[in-house]
């Protein structure tokens, strides 16, 4: 995929008037927040009483939460970074490989015999549950694996970073697709 055809969202602040949603619920917090304006605006606020102000300019509050800088920190990040992955298949091994701008970053084998990759398989084009996941393996002539033992290779899968799910498995999804040969 073109990397410039991607969708890359800004980060702007929450701006209120007195049209807005919120307005009522910060009507009486008129104080915690301050005017939004270009250099534009700024030549006529002081031409609107403290009322009026509400009804033609946007105002931010002054207090914003430390998780909004991370976030931004975090958007940052991967809004100027490139992450790929690929698996290479070999005679009895799958090999997982992540780049970060073209650097290799991590490298994990699995076994071929080994449930990590049908995990990662069923769970790709959609979230399953731990029980509905257990009857794909049993369908697919897999091992049937008890269901302790398959909680223990979604966690292992989930702290590698490559799948997610629910505290109690009922929604696990993978975020890669183990067809992925290329980068």
């Amino acid at each position: 995929m073109n990397r410039k055809s991607l969708f890359i969202p800004r980060l702007l602040p929450l701006s209120i008037n007195s049209s807005s949603r919120y307005f009522k619920v910060t009507s009486d917090r008129k104080q915690d927040y301050i005017p939004n304006i270009n250099l534009f605006h700024k030549a006529f606020i002081n031409d609107f009483d403290e009322d009026a102000r509400w009804h033609f300019f946007e105002f931010v509050s002054k207090n914003k939460d430390a998780k909004w800088d991370y976030f931004s920190d975090l958007h940052y990040h991967y809004t100027n970074n490139i992450y790929e992955y690929k698996f290479i298949n070999e005679n009895f091994k799958i090999i997982y490989q992540e780049f970060l701008n073209k650097e290799l970053t991590e490298h994990i084998e699995f076994e071929k015999n080994e449930l990590y990759i049908p995990i990662l398989d069923y769970c790709y084009d959609k979230p399953v549950s731990i029980n509905e996941l257990q009857n794909l393996l049993s369908e697919k002539d897999r091992i049937f694996p008890d269901l302790e033992t398959l909680a223990e290779k979604v966690d292992t899968l989930f702290y590698q970073g490559l799948l997610y799910r629910t505290p109690d498995n009922t929604e696990i999804v993978s975020i890669v697709n183990i067809k992925k040969q290329e980068l």
